[in-house]
C-alpha cells in the first residue's frame, strides 16, 4: 500500500486533471520540437535562386516593393529540395518504428516510464540538431531527426496507457481531447514562436535550443507529479481514488499476460482506426510540414510572418478540439447520443470536411486573407477527431488500449513519410495549379478514410479484449495482490492461445 500524506489535492486540482495537464503538455512539447524544423528549414537551407512569375503564381510582396534581396537571401546550407524533404520526413521513420515497441513497453511497465523516456530522448535529439547540421551535414541531421521521432513515438502510447487507468468512461472524451489536442497547440506555438525566435536572435538554431530545453524541464516536473495508477499516487484523495477505480473496474476487468496478435490484426474495428488515422494524419502532416513552404514560396511571407500565419490554422483546430470535447461529454452524459453513434459521426465529419476546406483555399488565388481564412476553416473542422477516434481504442479494448493505439499511430504516421514524397513529385515550379493538385490528393485520402471508418468502426468491447491467460483488474496492477476468482480463469477453448503463457497458472 502506498503511503499517502495528509495533503489532499481534491480541493485544489484533482490528480486525474494533473495527469491531463501534464499529458497534454508532453504532446505539446513533442510537437513544438517537431514544428521547429518546418520553419527553421526555410532559413537553414538554400531557396531557389530565382522566382519565376507567371499567370499561375502569386507575385511575391518583395518583388512588388522592389526588395529582391528578400527572395535571394543567403542561407547557411546548400541543400536541394530532395534533401530538405528527407530531413523533414526522417522524423516519421523513427516515429513509425517506435510506436508498437512503446505500446508494448507501456502495457508491460506502465505509461509513466515510456512517456518520460520518450520526451527526454526527443528533447535531447532536438538540442543536438544544430551541432549535427554544422558538423555532420544533412546525414547527421537525419539521424537526429530519426531519434527525435523515436522519442516522440512514446507520447501517444504512454498517454493512452495512463488514460486507461485515470480516465473514467464518462469523462474520457473530454480528458482525451485535451490530452491529445496538445499536438495542435504544440504546432501553434512551435510554428509561431519559431519564426519569432529566429527573427529575434538571427540564428535558426535558437528555436531548437528553446524547445529542447522546455522538453527537458517538462521531464523533471512530470516525474514528480504523475504516477501510473491512482493506487500509486501518494497525494490523491481517497474519494477521487475510489471514484476512478470504481469507474475503471466497471469497464475493464483484467490485465492479460499474453497478446492475441492475430485477433487484433484481423479486427475490422482496429483497421477502421488505422485508416481513419491515416486520413487525418495525411491532412495534418501535409499542413504541418508544407504550409510554411506554401506561405513563403506562394504567398511570399517572410519568416517572422510565416511562423505566425502558419500557426493560425492549427490554433483553430485546437480550439475546436477542446470545444468538441465538452460537447461530446454533454451529449453522451445527457443521453442525447450513444457512444457508438458519437464515435462514427464525429470522426467521419472530422476526417472528411478538412479536405474540403484545404482544397478550397487553393482556389482563392493570391488573396492572402481568404486563403488563410479557408485554411483555418478546414483545420478547425478537424477538431472533433480528438474526442472521437483518439479515444475509440479505449472503447474497443481497455486491456490492450496502449498496444492498439501504438499500432494505429504507427501505421497512421506512414502518411508523414509518404505525403512529403508525393508533394515533392507534384511540386516542381511552385505554381498554384501544382498546390491545388496536392490538396486534391489530400481531399481524396480524407474522403476514402472517412467512408471506411463509418462502415467498419465500432465502440463495443471486442471479444479479443478478454483473451490471454491471467492478469488483474486494472486498478490492482502494481498494488495489492489478490487471488483470481473462478470468473477470471480461462475456460478451455474460450481464448486465443498465446504460447507457453496460455497454459500457465494465472498470476497473483
Amino acid at each position: 500500500m502506498v503511503h499517502r500524506t495528509p495533503i489532499e489535492w481534491q480541493g485544489v486540482l484533482p490528480a486525474r486533471y494533473v495527469f491531463v495537464l501534464m499529458g497534454g503538455l508532453a504532446i505539446f512539447c513533442a510537437y513544438t520540437m517537431r514544428s521547429a524544423m518546418s520553419v527553421a528549414i526555410t532559413e537553414m537551407a538554400s531557396a531557389p535562386s530565382s522566382h519565376s512569375i507567371s499567370r499561375d503564381s502569386c507575385v511575391p510582396e518583395a518583388v512588388i516593393n522592389g526588395n529582391s534581396s528578400a527572395i535571394t537571401k543567403e542561407t547557411e546550407f546548400d541543400w536541394d529540395e530532395e534533401t530538405q524533404g528527407q530531413v523533414l520526413s526522417a522524423l516519421f521513420w523513427g516515429y513509425v518504428a517506435g510506436n508498437v515497441p512503446n505500446g508494448l513497453l507501456a502495457d508491460r511497465f506502465g505509461g509513466k516510464r515510456v512517456l518520460f523516456c520518450g520526451i527526454l530522448l526527443c528533447s535531447l535529439s532536438t538540442l543536438v540538431i544544430p551541432l549535427a547540421a554544422r558538423h555532420g551535414g544533412p546525414v547527421a541531421v537525419i539521424v537526429a531527426r530519426i531519434l527525435e521521432g523515436a522519442g516522440e513515438s512514446g507520447a501517444y502510447p504512454g498517454n493512452n496507457n495512463l488514460l486507461a487507468y485515470w480516465g473514467p468512461a464518462q469523462e474520457r472524451s473530454l480528458m482525451g481531447s485535451v490530452v491529445f489536442a496538445g499536438n495542435l497547440l504544440g504546432q501553434v506555438v512551435g510554428t509561431a514562436a519559431s519564426g519569432v525566435i529566429i527573427t529575434a536572435t538571427g540564428d535558426w538554431a535558437s528555436a531548437f535550443y528553446v524547445f529542447g530545453g522546455i522538453g527537458v524541464a517538462w521531464c523533471v516536473l512530470f516525474w514528480f507529479l504523475c504516477y501510473d495508477t491512482p493506487a500509486d499516487h501518494p497525494r490523491i484523495s481517497e474519494a477521487e481514488r475510489n471514484y476512478i477505480e470504481t469507474a475503471i473496474k466497471a469497464n475493464a476487468t483484467r490485465r492479460p499476460t499474453c497478446i492475441p496478435w492475430l485477433s487484433i490484426l484481423c479486427s475490422l474495428p482496429v483497421w477502421a482506426l488505422i485508416v481513419g488515422q491515416l486520413g487525418h494524419d495525411w491532412a495534418l502532416f501535409t499542413i504541418g510540414t508544407e504550409l510554411p513552404k506554401y506561405m513563403k514560396s506562394v504567398l511570399g511571407y517572410e519568416v517572422s510572418q510565416n511562423g505566425l500565419i502558419s500557426a493560425i490554422p492549427n490554433l483553430a483546430t485546437w480550439i475546436c478540439a477542446c470545444l468538441s470535447g465538452f460537447l461530446s461529454d454533454w451529449l453522451i452524459r445527457s443521453g442525447r447520443i450513444s457512444i457508438p453513434v458519437h464515435r462514427k459521426s464525429f470522426t467521419t465529419f472530422a476526417c472528411f470536411t478538412p479536405g474540403v476546406g484545404l482544397l478550397a483555399a487553393t482556389y482563392a488565388g493570391c488573396d492572402r486573407t481568404v486563403v488563410v481564412a479557408l485554411f483555418c476553416v478546414g483545420m478547425a473542422l478537424m477538431g472533433p477527431f480528438y474526442s472521437s477516434l483518439k479515444v475509440n481504442a479505449l472503447d474497443i479494448s481497455p486491456n490492450y488500449s496502449g498496444l492498439v493505439m501504438s499500432i494505429v499511430n504507427g501505421l497512421g504516421a506512414v502518411s508523414g513519410i509518404v505525403s512529403p514524397s508525393i508533394v515533392g513529385l507534384i511540386i516542381t515550379d511552385r505554381t498554384l495549379t501544382e498546390w491545388r493538385n496536392v490538396f486534391w490528393v489530400t481531399f481524396g485520402v480524407c474522403l476514402a478514410s472517412s467512408l471506411f471508418y463509418w462502415f467498419f468502426s465500432s465502440a463495443q468491447v471486442q471479444a479479443w479484449n478478454n483473451m490471454g491467460e491471467g492478469g488483474e483488474y486494472l486498478e490492482e496492477v502494481r498494488s495489492a495482490a489478490s487471488t483470481p476468482s473462478k470468473e477470471q480463469k480461462q475456460a478451455p477453448g474460450e481464448e486465443e492461445q498465446c504460447g507457453p503463457a496460455a497454459s500457465a497458472p494465472a498470476k497473483v
